[in-house]
């Protein structure tokens, strides 16, 4: 069997839009384009459909460090109180 050679008039590599940082790490500028296109920066909201349910799980919240957001359930728990000393809490005596 012979190899299948596309024609010089179809591009072989994958045309996708870059973000900054895969930009800088193909060394073109030829490919750049306004948006990622894979997580769709510089919008507000990541980049995300119906059809890419793996991926969501992939970089979805949790599956990372969580650096910031381990904390905040216990935080939420005690009202976000901070700086402050618990009033410590002493049995009524019979006498009262």
């Amino acid at each position: 069997m012979w190899k299948q050679v596309p024609p010089p008039s179809v591009s072989v590599t994958p045309r996708r839009t870059l973000s900054a940082v895969d930009a800088v790490t193909v060394h073109s500028t030829a490919n750049t384009r306004v948006t990622c296109g894979q997580c769709g920066y510089p919008s507000a909201k990541l980049r995300s459909y119906e059809w890419g349910q793996k991926a969501k799980r992939r970089k979805t919240t949790g599956t990372g460090r969580m650096r910031y957001l381990k904390h905040v359930s216990r935080r939420f728990k005690n009202g976000f109180r901070e700086n402050t000393v618990a009033v410590k809490k002493t049995k009524k005596t019979a006498e009262e």
